[in-house]
């Protein structure tokens, strides 16, 4: 018998072009892909966040109000597995 663990993986690269969520299944034998989903980011968001992360930016806001965002982002983007 073997007890299989649910996984919900979230990531976006580098071009902030939007968001990837995938479920996936572990078990002893292996992992398996049981649905996966993408989704655009906001063209807000996604400005605010290459004008921080670029060379010589002199924008700064509160790295928990950005958290905030992208968290507000992902539970409102999410998947419905």
């Amino acid at each position: 018998m073997s007890s299989e663990s649910l996984f919900v993986g979230l990531m976006t690269g580098t071009s902030l072009d939007g968001v990837d969520a995938v479920l996936a299944s572990v078990t002893h034998a292996g992992t398996r892909v049981l649905a996966h989903h993408g989704s655009d980011l906001p063209s807000a968001l996604r400005a605010d966040l290459f004008n921080v992360n670029s060379p010589g930016s002199k924008v700064r806001a509160p790295p928990r109000d950005r958290a905030r965002s992208l968290r507000g982002f992902f539970f409102c983007s999410r998947p419905q597995f």
